[in-house]
């Protein structure tokens, strides 16, 4: 498992490899970076101030021996590996600068 801040740049590679993870966040995006993993059934969260060994090892446990949540992160893994993502958002932002709202203005 990776148990890391949840940034957003760390949750990306945690999804790349496929991995449970446990987000313990401290500020910014990280709590909804930890609800989406949570969501996505592929980790678990907790504030920062809250972790402790005690409360950290059953989640860890359940997320490392949990079968839904292995299919969950190698269903993710592979649609993350599939996606050229700047390809994706270069063709996004041309088909938003050929929009009438960004010829207009909100």
């Amino acid at each position: 498992a990776l148990v890391h801040h949840g940034g957003i740049g760390t949750t990306a590679q945690g999804l790349k490899a496929g991995i449970p993870q446990l987000i313990t966040a401290l500020a910014h995006d990280q709590f909804d970076n930890g609800q989406r993993i949570k969501r996505a059934g592929v980790g678990d969260w907790l504030v920062a101030r809250r972790f402790k060994a005690r409360r950290a090892a059953p989640i860890l446990q359940r997320l490392l021996e949990s079968p839904e949540v292995h299919a969950a992160c190698g269903a993710l893994a592979k649609r993350v590996s599939q996606s050229d993502g700047l390809t994706e958002m270069a063709a996004q932002l041309e088909e938003f600068r050929r929009s009438k709202l960004f010829r207009d203005g909100p």
